[in-house]
């Protein structure tokens, strides 16, 4: 693979401007990178800006990528890639997957922990990650670097395997949720029951007990004493709910 200058050659000038990706045997591509040091102005460079995450005092960092233009000019004996001659000086790509994969394992570490506002960003950050992800996966095609490759491959296997942990972890809180307003409201029903009852406007005459002396303590022990019968009955459900 031979590299050339982009900037000096004067018939891809169109095609740099241009909104086509392919043109005849040349194919638009970008190299990534997160060195911060190249001086370029857009076409030539796009920045993919990052972010910093405090996540149960777990920092997540998304590193900031900058996109460098090149052109794949693909011929019969070898192919030629047109940029700038001194950006393969800076590309590390095996150290940049590294340490984007190392900031998503960071995301494993606080899983266990998380409560169900937190599945929703989470699952932001990670979406975050795929897309950058995505654009090194479409620059190393180009490149065809197998080793590459099967890196990408192993992040983004990674990422799936996390995304599943943290949707399996928000069933279960939802599932929680869903089983402690059971018992609630399994509780509550008889109490609502005999308030609808009691207030209802019916003739004393057809509800003689409210005229007995001790209805109304009555009511409110037999109350009580269902209350801590279903607390009791539910004890267990009620103790892992509560964690």
């Amino acid at each position: 693979m031979k590299i050339k200058s982009l900037k000096e050659n004067e018939l891809l000038k169109d095609f740099i401007y241009s909104s086509e990706i392919t043109k005849e045997n040349y194919e638009k591509f970008y190299i990534l990178t997160t060195n911060k040091n190249i001086k370029e102005e857009i076409p030539y460079i796009v920045k993919i800006e990052g972010n910093k995450y405090n996540v149960l005092n777990i920092i997540i960092e998304i590193p900031e990528i900058n996109k460098y233009l090149a052109i794949k000019e693909k011929k019969e004996d070898e192919n030629i890639i047109y940029t700038d001659t001194n950006i393969f000086d800076i590309l590390e790509y095996e150290k940049d997957l590294y340490k984007l994969n190392r900031s998503i394992n960071e995301i494993k570490k606080i899983i266990k922990d998380i409560d169900f506002s937190i599945v929703d960003k989470l699952l932001n950050i990670l979406y975050e990650f795929k897309r950058i992800i995505y654009e090194y996966e479409v620059s190393i095609n180009v490149l065809n670097d197998e080793k590459l490759k099967e890196i990408i491959k192993q992040i983004n296997q990674n990422i799936n395997n996390i995304q599943e942990s943290i949707m399996m972890k928000g069933e279960y809180l939802d599932m929680k949720t869903t089983r402690l307003l059971t018992i609630l409201s399994l509780i509550t029903f008889p109490i609502l029951v005999l308030s609808a009852w009691f207030g209802a406007n019916f003739p004393k005459k057809q509800m003689k007990f409210m005229t007995w002396e001790y209805s109304y303590i009555t009511v409110i022990t037999i109350c009580i004493i269902f209350v801590i019968y279903c607390v009791y009955i539910f004890r267990n459900d009620i103790r892992i709910l509560m964690i």
